[in-house]
């Protein structure tokens, strides 16, 4: 029983650090996003852009939050317009033709709080079954 409720605190711990980690990137890129041409390096099921910072520094990175339009996803070599962190430009970046997707961060935050809740369930259940 102490094995399972271990592994599920894990697991628990390990999906509300990912919730956390996008809303807080999704915080980034709200608060303090900079917008800058960028250029496609790598096109796909994942797309690469590199693009350069205000303060100058050339930065290569994947687009996230949510990709590309489906209708418009660009090729190597087309320009597009995206929004970074300037404390970490290459962390995360978002194709401004996008609206930002917060589907994987609900999705996160509901799996770690089920997890928890049936990880507790659990151990209450094997508790009393071992006290009857």
């Amino acid at each position: 029983m102490v094995g399972f409720a271990l592994v599920g605190l894990a697991v628990v711990l390990g999906f509300g650090y990912l919730a956390w980690s996008d809303w807080s990137n999704d915080r980034a890129l709200r608060e303090r996003g900079a917008e800058a041409d960028a250029r496609v390096v790598a096109a796909g099921k994942r797309t690469t852009v590199e693009f350069s910072t205000a303060d100058g520094r050339r930065v290569r990175a994947l687009i996230g939050q949510g990709g590309s339009p489906r209708d418009r996803r660009p090729a190597v070599g087309d320009e597009i317009r995206v929004v970074y962190d300037p404390r970490h430009p290459e962390a995360d970046v978002r194709d401004t033709r996008v609206t930002p997707n917060h589907r994987i961060a609900y999705l996160m935050t509901a799996t770690a709080l089920v997890g928890a809740g049936a990880v507790a369930v659990a151990v209450v259940a094997e508790a009393r079954r071992r006290v009857s």
